[in-house]
């Protein structure tokens, strides 16, 4: 709606509120008139002027606004808080819209561009300026057909999804907050009563009261809005049902008799809609009340919008063209609309997505997934409904045929009884495999979604625990408990992925799936998918076990994996070709640490050809993709990578690891969202400076790093529960620092060693089981005394250096058969060494002694270790590099004792 519309872009006021404030909301419903606050023509907030009001309620108004200042002009929508209403609760419910809209970035959701504080100390915000017309005016003025507004739905369908992954509740979407732009593409708006389903917000209701139904518009509102009870994604698929129902018939699917909580909650709890296809032919009822006046809340607060058009332009059809709409209507889009619009959410569709899956395949002509209301059902929600009178009729019937019908009956509740729990079951059961399975895997791979994936799964968790323990032993809900442990464990603990931090969590998780599938397994329940499903959390607990230091036992698990597969006879898993290309790559990792580098570098050639393999034939799946770049990665780090056993071929690392990177700067363009890749990219660029540093091509190394680093620490800023995502940004700080340091400007590579070392050390704390991380603390503690030595800090430099060799010897002697781990004694030891040679040499000439002996003491060890290495033909490649650079330096430090 433009200018020329006579009417404006506007978010609503009427409504904001915060669910985790319980204080009275009915000053909400104060209209007294705050000339200050109505009158902004001239204003400046900020950057903005105000230009005119175009919308107001009870809480504060909305303007349109430009943006004149030196950057460039804008028209914006401001929305500010009314002066008088800015108590403490209300402010928090502001701000939280203010939040909810911060974390909405989709192209049919209306977007927060800015906020603030205006002169006088009231909270604002700006957002985008819609011109458009709400959606029913727009199909109406465009005479759309029915085919052209069930696109446009599915549109408004994708906007309403992309909050429910970023766990928003619209909770008032109705017409007047989609708007539709002149090119044709809607905008949701009005996010002012939205609910955040997070553990802190999750359980808070609203009371059926005066102040709770306020808080929505009542024709839109779903059955469990109107009682208080508490709210989920499927009270948005009930508004859609609703906005849907209106746009193809011309009117909504009730007609409220009273204004009261008690009058509205009879209609929408009791009344059932008449199916659409039946309510294009009936005759126009008079409602009593013009939109207008329908659209009043329940107190009588006018919310901001226009009147609505008197009569939808469907509804001046003529009888033949109603007729074709009828036909139309009939059949799939009746059965739709009325699943979406079920009393009980659970009898909708699961999520949006479905809604509008249905839709698509409707207009696909493909069999709808939706299921009419049987016969049965009808039947039991008539029985709850006169329970009274049904109760007393059967009483007296009993009377008459109690000899014979008793007997039948009671047979007949038995059956209706056990026919309804296993429908609960089997509810409770879809709704465990929604959380766990498809909710958690739509947002798996989107920044900041870490927290909400814990609570996706651990909710599913404690359902399918309870069925688990109602229903024995039944092979496949036993598979689902094991693969809902697997999920489980990724989000606690699993390595190099978005993750909590907590490692003993997630093996224990792990352990439990192993254990159920190895109980299947043993009981003769086998089906094809069993070994696959076997392997995985093999594998799963082989990743945790190496991050913990168990390298001996992580060898055997992911070796044990590789067996299963390879004895598969290629048609157990359609994913085959991926999942060996993992465990061959997970092997391959495994075997370098423990030293067999040849070994590692064979395994990896291998994981690389069955990864081009799977990407070839389905070159669109995201897990091929991101195998392939892995492959990629893995391969140049054993070819060439310095910071990893290797071969010593540097210039055939690099050109793996731009084919890795390649791979994912195609693949993050056509998934901006997926984070995955965006981590995986910046990680390519870190080793692919460490490549270019070893290669001595310095101008391009600072860049590359750089540019990982922005990325590493813009992924932790969105997901900042992600403890896989802080150690990214630690271990990039430190790759800086170092180059920064060998560049002269060791007070900026002191400051990146501080950063890196105090992520790492909460990481540590929060994580303590974590061999990994502990490794990382120690390297830090190395860099930083190096540099630290360099600016003449003796103290500090060789009380670090002493702290680095005793956490890797540590580390060493608890896991024995981990290579890096000697290797990092060894250089904990050289870094040391090298302190003490320096401050001995620039000593006097009768002081050097002490020193001197103590760095050939160091260097001494340290050559006998990588000697072992080497002769063991356990290091290769950079390694033995490190080895003759350390024999040079032991001959110069014994020549300067001399």
């Amino acid at each position: 709606m433009g200018p020329s519309d006579g009417q404006d872009s506007r978010t609503d006021d009427t409504d904001d509120t915060d669910d985790t404030d319980d204080t009275d909301d009915t000053d909400d419903t104060d209209d007294t008139d705050d000339t200050d606050d109505t009158d902004g023509t001239g204003r400046r907030f900020g950057a903005y002027r105000l230009i005119r009001e175009i919308g107001h309620g009870g809480m504060g108004a909305v303007y349109l606004a430009v943006r004149d200042d030196d950057a460039f002009q804008k028209r914006v929508a401001i929305k500010v808080l009314k002066r008088g209403m800015d108590t403490d609760a209300i402010v928090r419910r502001f701000r939280h819209e203010r939040q909810i809209l911060a974390g909405l970035e989709h192209p049919y959701i209306a977007g927060l561009l800015d906020g603030g504080t205006t002169p006088d100390g009231l909270p604002y915000f700006a957002m985008e300026y819609v011109e458009g017309r709400s959606i029913l005016e727009y199909c109406d003025s465009h005479q759309l057909d029915t085919t052209a507004r069930l696109k446009l739905f599915r549109k408004v369908c994708d906007a309403v999804q992309h909050a429910h992954r970023n766990l928003i509740v619209h909770r008032d979407i109705k017409p007047a907050n989609v708007l539709v732009t002149a090119a044709g593409l809607p905008k949701l708006l009005d996010f002012g009563i939205a609910k955040l389903l997070n553990p802190e917000l999750a359980g808070h209701t609203l009371a059926p009261t005066l102040a709770g139904l306020q808080l929505m518009t009542p024709e839109y509102a779903s059955p469990e809005q109107v009682l208080g009870e508490p709210v989920t994604t499927a009270t948005d698929v009930y508004s859609l049902g609703v906005l849907l129902y209106e746009l193809l018939t011309g009117r909504r699917p009730y007609r409220l008799t009273g204004r009261t909580p008690e009058a509205i909650a009879r209609v929408v709890c009791e009344a059932t809609p008449v199916r659409p296809s039946t309510a294009v032919t009936a005759s126009r009822v008079e409602e009593g009340a013009s939109e207008a006046e329908t659209d009043v809340g329940v107190t009588g607060q006018a919310e901001m919008l226009a009147p609505g058009p008197a009569a939808n332009g469907r509804e001046t059809a003529g009888a033949a063209e109603t007729e074709r709409l009828r036909r139309r209507l009939a059949g799939d889009l009746d059965t739709i609309i009325l699943k979406a619009l079920s009393k009980e959410p659970v009898r909708r569709f699961a999520s949006v997505d479905q809604f509008s899956e249905d839709v698509r395949r409707h207009l696909a002509g493909l069999p709808v997934l939706a299921r009419g209301d049987t016969f049965g059902y009808r039947a039991a929600k008539f029985v709850q409904r006169n329970r009274v009178a049904i109760v007393a009729g059967l009483l007296v019937f009993g009377t008459l045929v109690a000899a014979v019908v008793g007997t039948s009956w009671q047979a007949s509740v038995a059956r209706a009884e056990r026919a309804r729990a296993e429908q609960r079951f089997a509810d409770l059961r879809s709704l465990a495999n929604t959380f766990i399975f498809e909710l958690h895997d739509a947002i798996s791979d989107l920044p900041g979604s870490t927290p909400a994936r814990e609570l996706l799964v651990s909710e599913g968790l404690r359902y399918l625990d309870k069925l688990a323990a109602d229903a024995g032993d039944q092979p496949d809900l036993m598979r689902e408990l094991a693969a809902a442990y697997l999920k489980v464990g990724d989000v606690q603990g699993r390595p190099l992925n978005p993750n909590l931090g907590d490692t003993p969590g997630a093996l224990e998780s792990y352990r439990k799936a192993t254990g159920i599938y190895e109980a299947l397994r043993a009981g003769g329940v086998a089906p094809p998918a069993l070994a696959d499903d076997l392997a995985t959390s093999y594998l799963r607990q082989s990743d945790v076990l190496a991050s913990m230091g168990e390298t001996a036992q992580a060898l055997e698990f992911a070796e044990e994996a590789l067996a299963l597969q390879e004895s598969a006879d290629g048609t157990a898993s359609a994913g085959l070709p991926l999942e060996l290309a993992a465990s061959y790559s997970r092997v391959g990792d495994l075997l370098s640490a423990t030293g067999d580098t040849t070994g590692a570098l064979a395994r990896r050639r291998e994981a690389l050809a069955l990864a081009e393999r799977a990407a070839a034939a389905a070159p669109n799946n995201v897990e091929a993709i991101r195998q392939l770049a892995v492959s990629h990665q893995k391969l140049a780090n054993s070819l060439g990578n310095p910071n990893y056993p290797n071969v010593g071929d540097p210039e055939g690392a690099l050109d793996e690891i731009e084919r890795a990177a390649g791979v994912l700067r195609q693949a993050s363009d056509a998934y901006p969202t997926n984070a995955l890749f965006r981590r995986l990219l910046a990680v390519v660029d870190s080793n692919a400076a460490d490549l270019l540093g070893e290669l001595e091509r310095p101008e391009e190394v600072y860049a590359r790093q750089q540019q990982a680093l922005s990325a590493f620490e813009a992924l932790a800023g969105a997901d900042p529960a992600n403890v896989a995502a802080h150690n990214d940004v630690a271990i990039s700080l430190s790759k800086i620092a170092e180059m920064v340091d060998a560049a002269g400007r060791s007070q900026e590579a002191l400051e990146h060693y501080e950063r890196a070392l105090a992520i790492h050390e909460r990481l540590v704390a929060a994580d303590p089981e974590n061999a990994t991380l502990k490794l990382d603390v120690a390297s830090d503690y190395n860099r930083l005394a190096t540099t630290q030595a360099r600016i003449g800090n003796r103290d500090a430099a060789l009380a670090n250096h002493t702290l680095a060799v005793a956490m890797t010897r540590e580390l060493s002697a608890e896991n024995p058969e981990n290579v890096e781990l000697h290797v990092a004694v060894s250089l904990a030891l050289l870094g040391r060494g090298d302190a003490y040679a320096q401050f001995g040499r620039a000593a006097p000439a009768g002081e050097r002694a002490d020193d001197l002996t103590a760095a050939e003491r160091d260097y001494v060890e340290a050559v006998n270790v990588l000697d072992g290495l080497q002769a063991e033909g356990a290091i290769q490649g950079s390694d033995v590099a490190t080895l003759e650079a350390a024999r040079r330096e032991l001959e110069r430090i014994r020549r300067d004792r001399s």
